[in-house]
């Protein structure tokens, strides 16, 4: 993967749209993952229920985040193939 790569997201629905970025730098000989995500609701409630729910919606992201490094040091970069050997 290239350094400094960006990848943009965009989620549209009849309630929500979420922008999401997540840029891959490499840090000595790993790579540092960031996410940043911003939404905002269509419809009332969510307008009103969205900034409560902030501190979730980052403790999951977090998660997933977490899980996502997790399968790579297992798998490499090509989920397809068997688990990485370890040394």
């Amino acid at each position: 993967m290239r350094t400094g790569k960006k990848y943009v997201s965009q989620v549209l629905s009849e309630a929500l749209i979420v922008h999401v970025e997540t840029t891959f730098c490499s840090v000595g000989n790993g790579t540092k993952m960031s996410l940043a995500w911003s939404g905002k609701g269509k419809i009332l409630l969510l307008k009103l229920l969205l900034p409560f729910m902030r501190k979730k919606i980052i403790t999951q992201a977090k998660a997933e985040l977490e899980r996502f490094k997790e399968l790579v040091e297992i798998y490499g970069v090509d989920f397809n193939k068997s688990p990485k050997k370890s040394n």
